[in-house]
């Protein structure tokens, strides 16, 4: 019994041996065959070794069907490896890339906002009639809310009241 199955095999081995041998196959559709998705790669029962990623060209393959083979399926993958690396990259760092990138925001805001100030400094006029009315203000809020009691009194529950409101207590 297990002769006979032995020999089924070998002889179905044989058949398909010689099937494939006798089969006229074009490149472009020899390359198609060959063409491995990423999504095959990453399942968990492939070891990722470059072998199983770029399998070995059939023996009869002249250089030319190589090459078309190489131009054709090896970019495709290994931009898509690319692609979900980086999605995984940025998965995984998410916080870090995150309190980067707001950093750099903060001084580009800051940059932005100082050269504003250095534009309106350089205007021949506007510098000193903005040191004039900053003395004006100053002085009057001196008036209003720091020289009696009563005013520095309601200042001093105003700004209470705002900090309650921003520390939340």
């Amino acid at each position: 019994m297990t002769n006979d199955l032995t020999i089924s095999k070998k002889n179905s081995q044989q058949q398909l041996d010689s099937d494939l041998a006798n089969a006229h196959v074009s490149p472009a559709a020899t390359s198609e065959a060959r063409l491995i998705s990423v999504n095959d790669y990453l399942k968990p029962d492939r070891a990722s070794t470059p072998t199983e990623i770029y399998p070995e060209p059939a023996t009869g393959d002249s250089p030319k069907e190589l090459w078309v083979d190489i131009q054709t399926n090896k970019p495709a993958i290994l931009l898509e490896d690319t692609f979900i690396a980086g999605k995984r990259f940025f998965k995984d760092n998410q916080y870090l890339l995150t309190l980067i990138g707001l950093s750099i925001l903060a001084v580009m805001a800051l940059k932005a906002f100082f050269a504003g100030l250095d534009a309106i400094d350089n205007i021949p006029l506007v510098t000193p009639i903005l040191k004039i009315v900053g003395l004006i203000y100053g002085a009057r809020f001196v008036w209003r809310h720091l020289i009696r009691k009563q005013n520095r009194q309601e200042l001093f529950e105003i700004l209470n009241s705002a900090k309650m409101e921003v520390m939340g207590r």
